[in-house]
């Protein structure tokens, strides 16, 4: 059966991708740039690779959704391949989510030490503005 293969192989991309997420937490924690980038090449064409092996699938099993294919197949091998993919899949998307939290921490300390460093315009005092606005109003009323 070609989708028992197809589905063979999406696991194995998506056991990849899994591991290069879990690769990518301490590069994130650790903030090295050029290996998150490398990774991150790795996960795009995994990630190609996934979606032309989802088109294949969808184009075997002729609009029959996963789970009704590998139950009417009745074959002990896709039945495990189904279920480890949804495991798969699950973790990955969890572990998704804990990197989304790191970088999303680590943007926020950036931008917070951007804030220290930059002067606030708007706790200025002493600029001609100000100057101008307060020559106007006299202290005292020059008629007493």
């Amino acid at each position: 059966m070609k989708v028992a293969l197809l589905l063979r192989e999406m696991t194995d991309v998506q056991l990849a991708l899994l591991d290069l997420t879990r690769r990518k937490q301490p590069i994130i924690v650790e903030n090295n740039l050029k290996e998150l980038n490398q990774i991150i090449g790795q996960e795009s064409s995994l990630v190609s690779k996934s979606r032309l092996l989802e088109k294949a699938i969808v184009r075997e099993s002729e609009g029959r959704s996963l789970s009704s294919i590998v139950e009417t197949s009745g074959d002990e091998e896709s039945l495990m391949l189904r279920d480890t993919l949804l495991t798969t899949i699950h973790e990955l998307k969890n572990q998704n989510e804990i990197n989304q939290k790191l970088l999303n921490d680590s943007l926020a300390f950036v931008q917070g030490s951007l804030q220290l460093l930059q002067p606030n315009d708007s706790n200025k005092t002493y600029t001609r503005q100000a100057s101008e606005k307060n020559e106007s109003k006299a202290l005292f009323d020059s008629k007493a």
